[in-house]
């Protein structure tokens, strides 16, 4: 599970945001950025990341003010619901 839909993240891949950091990184606790849990984000090549825990994963803080806008403009639907 993710904090993105893979609908999300299509739409990401296609909003012109740059791409040279990942928008997320998964799998947080087994990496060596684990050290992000105990401070609530971590940077990585300059972009600032925040930790979410519920999904063990780092979301990139500028893909974050996107999803949020773009989850006012596009509601997910009820399957997607249990997926956020």
């Amino acid at each position: 599970m993710s904090y993105l839909t893979d609908a999300e993240i299509t739409a990401l891949q296609e909003s012109g945001l740059q791409q040279k950091e990942p928008f997320a990184i998964y799998g947080v606790s087994q990496s060596q950025f684990s050290i992000a849990r105990h401070y609530g984000g971590a940077s990585y090549n300059g972009a600032h990341y925040t930790y979410f825990p519920e999904d063990d994963e780092l979301i990139r803080d500028d893909v974050l003010r996107w999803i949020t806008k773009h989850r006012k403009k596009h509601p997910p639907n009820h399957s997607q619901i249990a997926l956020i």
